[in-house]
This record gives structure tokens, C-alpha cells and sequence, in this order.
């Protein structure tokens, strides 16, 4: 008789540590320093790498000098903005020979209030800081809906990943409100795959 083939269930997602996380994620973690003309540093911020040579960070990081050096791990590369979407606030880069691996990116429309998350980046250029936090709420603004997150960043964090427990980045931390006490915010991963050459007509 007819041997029937059963098809093997989807593997369970199993929320990590995050030593786990920071172990694997910290190796597609950037850290972008921004040139200006003279060569000069003038800029600090973080990024995700999200394709082969590709990343992504927030365009006040990226469109802040002439130049920009990516830093992943032992690789240090240069990179070009490919596209600025200033209304997302969001930059694809192409980083010219890096080879770090790319993340998995999430969506951030099934994250619940609560839900644990965790942000890697360079705050104060602190190169790859892990800090975790929960989803305070979502909160909406004219570009769509943002992630509000306790997860502590300083300047430097800015366009550095937000991951879910089972490493699936699911924000780009953007900005935070200095009148506050830890309200910070990132904007959704999925905005990432929308993006197009634009300027702002709502700053985040």
C-alpha cells in the first residue's frame, strides 16, 4: 500500500534569553559613524543589517554629514544612502562588501502591550548595548501606527533594531521624549518594505 507522506509540523517559535539574542542578533547589529567632508566624525547612530550589503537606519542618522562608515563586528565598510525616506524617517543603505548576516524582520501588528522586547545599539557610542524593556502601547501618528517601549535608548540608538523574544526584529528605535521618563519609540519593521525616496511632511 501507498506509503502516506505526513507532513512535519512547523517548528514552535520558543521565546530566548536574551544572552541567547544578543549572542546571535549583535552580529547583524551596526554601528554608523557619519563623516563630514574633512573626514571628520560628526554623527553617531546604530542600524540592522537586513539584506546581503543593505541596512537600515534612521535617515536624521544617515543624512547628517557627507560620509558614512558601517561597523559590524570586525567589519568596518563605507556606505551610500540608496534610499531616504524622510517621511519614515528610515534609510536603506548599501554598505559595499559587508557580509554580516541579515536579521529576520517581524511586523509589529501582533505585538501586545507588555510584550517583552529588547534594543541593540551604540548609545553615547557604547557599541552594541543590549537593553530590554516591554511595548508600553501603540500609538498613532499621521505616517501610521508607532511602538511606545521602555526599553532604554540614549542618542547613538537611533536606527539601531527593536527585537521580539524570538529574535524577529519588529522596530527601528527613532526618537524619545526628553520631557519624559523612558518614553521611547521605534518605528514598525514594517514600514521597512514600503519605504521610497521622499521627503517629510510629518517629522517624527
Amino acid at each position: 500500500d501507498a506509503t502516506r507522506v505526513v507532513a512535519a509540523p512547523a517548528p514552535a517559535l520558543v521565546a530566548r534569553t536574551a544572552e541567547e539574542l544578543f549572542a546571535e542578533l549583535s552580529r547583524s547589529t551596526a554601528r554608523i559613524t557619519v563623516h563630514d567632508v574633512s573626514g571628520r566624525a560628526v554623527g553617531l547612530g546604530s542600524g540592522v543589517v537586513t539584506g546581503i550589503g543593505t541596512a537600515i537606519t534612521n535617515c536624521h542618522v544617515a543624512t547628517a554629514g557627507g560620509s558614512l562608515t558601517v561597523k559590524v563586528g570586525a567589519e568596518q565598510c563605507s556606505a551610500s544612502v540608496e534610499v531616504a525616506d524622510e517621511e519614515y524617517d528610515l534609510c536603506k543603505l548599501s554598505v559595499m562588501g559587508l557580509t554580516a548576516p541579515a536579521v529576520t524582520i517581524g511586523t509589529a501588528e501582533s505585538l501586545k502591550t507588555g510584550q517583552k522586547v529588547y534594543a541593540i545599539g551604540s548609545p553615547q557610542g557604547l557599541e552594541l548595548t543590549i537593553s530590554d524593556g516591554i511595548v508600553s502601547g501603540m500609538r498613532n501618528l499621521p505616517q501610521g501606527r508607532v511602538i511606545q517601549t521602555t526599553a532604554p535608548i540614549s542618542p547613538g540608538s537611533s536606527g539601531g533594531p527593536l527585537f521580539d523574544a524570538y529574535g524577529r526584529l519588529v522596530g527601528i528605535m527613532t526618537f524619545q521624549h526628553r520631557s519624559g521618563q523612558n518614553l521611547n519609540f521605534a518605528v514598525p519593521a514594517d514600514w521597512i518594505a514600503d519605504m521610497r525616496s521622499r521627503s517629510a511632511t510629518n517629522p517624527l
